[in-house]
């Protein structure tokens, strides 16, 4: 389990008191506010957190766009609440109103703001429904959007990663006590997707935004050489974003159509990962994003860009590492991976022991389930006295 330095703290050093563990504020109904753009990177994850409470018997609610109703992210247990009804900036009452009323119907008793952009509706619902709400980052966001929270409404600020929750910290000094990790959960599979089937083509797969086209320049190039020199393969790009057209036209340039395919990521993505060999991402990913535990997990090899991930995943363990500016260093990389099938199988391995290790479904959904009731349990005192930190104050008292 990966450690944030500093003020920063995992779930399961949270105080937990007799209210936490039974009585009748330990009844728990989380209702998740998500948005488009949480769903087109964390899918996998929200729909793993969701089987793992409606299992457990909690019955959650999920308020999001309304393409959740009818997908594969949600069991028949789970609530939804359709947000936004109107894609019209001015009926944004409208849509408050009808979310507010739906909640209230389903009397949740915390929320759980999954998408930042998202923290100011999920305020405002909870001083309406008058309980508190809980915030998870998966990354920070990449513009100048910080949000604003009041520490009265919000029990946890959780980051997925040290460095998401290190950089809460930094942005929220004020609630650093009340800042913590909760590592993203997976479930493994039992069987090693790598080289499992003897003769079957080799499949790559890259699942990352297709923002920069300078990350595929040299993989596509050293992808045009692998195959000259008569490696048999196909490498699928799934993603979508500007550099989508710019990397259709390398492809073509370069002569791949045949082997190199670019589409939109398909849910549910681990059935896509559990029939391919071999995972790769260019864009030096500096966390275990969703796409990568979803590989790990069922077993695929990866190779990753260098300077990211090294302490995390250590090399010739659980990954391979190359220079994404490097068409040879890619090359080699790859050549590795696609002729030593025994090397490959041992990292895809080794992955699968790291997500045993530190990212268990069951593990994250009882770090959560703490949280929600540290934060219902702490709400009423942070009306009280809004200038205690709920957390602080249960320490002082122990």
């Amino acid at each position: 389990m990966g450690y944030a330095s500093g003020a920063v703290r995992m779930a399961d050093e949270i105080p937990q008191t007799e209210e936490t563990v039974g009585g009748a504020s330990s009844r728990v109904r989380p209702a998740m506010i998500v948005d488009a753009a949480f769903l087109a990177e964390n899918a996998s994850m929200l729909r793993r957190f969701l089987v793992a409470l409606v299992s457990d018997g909690f019955a959650p609610i999920v308020a999001g766009p309304g393409t959740l109703k009818g997908s594969d992210i949600l069991s028949p247990s789970v609530e939804v609440a359709e947000y936004p009804v109107f894609h019209i900036p001015l009926f944004w009452r409208h849509n408050f109103s009808y979310l507010l009323e739906a909640l209230e119907e389903l009397e949740p008793t915390v929320l759980h703001c999954l998408s930042p952009r998202r923290i100011g509706l999920v305020e405002a619902l909870a001083e309406s429904l008058d309980i508190p709400y809980v915030a998870t980052f998966t990354r920070w966001p990449r513009t100048w959007f910080r949000p604003k929270i009041r520490s009265i409404l919000c029990g946890q600020l959780i980051g997925t990663t040290a460095r998401v929750a290190q950089r809460l910290t930094r942005e929220y000094p004020t609630m650093a006590a009340s800042i913590c990790q909760v590592n993203a959960g997976d479930f493994v599979e039992d069987l090693c997707a790598c080289y499992s089937v003897p003769g079957r083509q080799t499949s790559l797969i890259s699942v990352q935004p297709l923002e920069d086209a300078g990350y595929f320049e040299s993989l596509l190039n050293a992808t045009r050489h692998l195959a000259i020199d008569g490696h048999d393969f196909a490498l699928a790009i799934l993603g979508k974003g500007k550099a989508s057209g710019t990397i259709h036209q390398t492809i073509r340039r370069l002569g791949l159509s045949r082997i190199v395919t670019v589409a939109p990521v398909v849910e549910p993505l681990q059935t896509v990962l559990s029939a391919a060999d071999l995972f790769l991402q260019a864009g030096r990913p500096l966390d275990i994003n969703s796409a990568l535990l979803d590989a790990m997990s069922v077993g695929m090899a990866v190779a990753l860009s260098k300077g990211g991930l090294e302490e995390t995943l250590i090399p010739g363990t659980a990954a391979e590492y190359f220079d994404p500016a490097d068409e040879y260093s890619i090359y080699s990389c790859l050549q590795k991976l696609l002729t030593e099938k025994d090397y490959a199988r041992s990292l895809a391995q080794g992955a699968q022991d790291y997500i045993r290790r530190n990212h268990s479904v069951s593990r994250m959904m009882e770090e959560m389930i703490r949280i929600y009731q540290h934060a219902q349990n702490g709400f009423g005192a942070r009306q009280q006295s809004p200038g205690i930190n709920p957390i602080q104050d249960m320490q002082s008292k122990r």
